[in-house]
């Protein structure tokens, strides 16, 4: 018997990452910009672990911790940025990812 495997976390599933990371002490933001839609499994999937490291590397290190996560639908592209107080997250800012959405 093959081991049951669970559905890779999607955008669509950063409502509930927020939710338990609010739960876990840090007050999170979330904007979402442009027309959501499907994008390629390894982008969606990216793109949930890059927020879910910033999150939680905020949640670690962040003083005064207070995040915000914006998604942005471009036509070619998917833009994320994630901020503490305004002022960016320590070793994620350059990773404001533009990831191809074709």
């Amino acid at each position: 018997m093959s081991p049951t495997r669970l559905p890779q976390p999607r955008l669509a599933d950063l409502p509930t990452l927020i939710s338990q990371v609010r739960q876990a002490g840090l007050p999170v933001e979330l904007h979402i910009g442009g027309q959501p839609r499907d994008l390629p499994a390894g982008i969606e999937l990216s793109a949930f672990r890059i927020v879910q490291e910033a999150l939680t590397n905020a949640l670690k290190h962040a003083d005064p911790a207070r995040a915000q996560v914006s998604v942005r639908y471009r036509t070619d592209t998917l833009e994320l940025e994630i901020t503490d107080g305004g002022h960016g997250l320590a070793g994620m800012r350059e990773r404001v990812v533009l990831l191809p959405v074709r």
